[in-house]
């Protein structure tokens, strides 16, 4: 099972800091892992447990800014994402190499 979450890109998403951008992308990782898993997004683990979301919106703003292409994978929960920084949020169970996704948007 996967899901994929439209995420503007980094450089483009009309924010004032790396705070909101952060705060962002949080809420939006947490409600998607929420709906796949069917549970209430209180019952998601802090997602700081598994990666530093601030240092990963800089990497990817500094990619978006010098138009390079960077992905950045990390697991929570059972859950493999991946953010590029096109933008794109893949959220996918368990190994992504293993089998084809099945994505929905």
């Amino acid at each position: 099972m996967s899901s994929q979450l439209d995420h503007a890109p980094q450089g483009e998403m009309g924010l004032d800091s790396t705070d909101d951008e952060t705060d962002a992308l949080t809420g939006e990782l947490v409600q998607a892992i929420a709906a796949l898993e069917e549970v209430p997004e209180t019952d998601v683990g802090p997602l700081y447990e598994s990666v530093e979301l601030e240092s990963v919106v800089t990497l990817l703003r500094h990619a978006s800014a010098h138009d390079s292409t960077v992905n950045v994978e990390f697991e929570h929960e059972g859950y493999t994402i991946t953010i590029g920084s096109d933008g794109t949020v893949r959220i996918y169970e368990g190994d992504p190499q293993i089998g084809q996704p099945n994505e929905s948007a």
